[in-house]
């Protein structure tokens, strides 16, 4: 019994420090490089199907996340088809190595963390397709 309460004890410390250390990456981040942003915007392109307007675009500062060794950014937006349909607001996680995307996460919790700072994206907002 005693080593399973030693067990519980280090894993609840374990996921303090993971915190602690992802709170303080998010207060250090700062705005994702140019480089980031325009590989975003053509990722987009290239994953929107269909015809679609996005709207209230906004983008992440970018945290590294030293427990998977790479940064992260958070973009998220409405989005609706050119009728006017709402498609409803999607954030998604773009996982960086190198201020290169290597993977994405559609709504990642990662993207609901209260320390990231969000601010408005119009590169993503200009995207249009009729």
């Amino acid at each position: 019994m005693h080593k399973l309460v030693l067990l519980a004890l280090g894993l609840s410390l374990g996921g303090c420090v993971a915190t602690s250390q992802m709170d303080r990456a998010e207060m250090e981040a700062g705005p994702a490089p140019e480089s980031v942003r325009t590989a975003i915007v053509n990722g987009a392109r290239t994953y929107m199907a269909g015809p679609y307007v996005l709207r209230r675009a906004e983008i992440s500062t970018m945290p590294f996340d030293a427990l998977r060794d790479r940064h992260y950014v958070c973009v998220r937006a409405d989005a609706a088809n050119t009728g006017g349909e709402d498609l409803g607001r999607k954030a998604m996680a773009v996982f960086v190595r190198n201020e290169r995307p290597v993977a994405t996460a559609l709504n990642d919790p990662l993207c609901a963390r209260p320390g990231l700072r969000w601010e408005p994206f119009p590169e993503l907002e200009a995207l249009y397709r009729p």
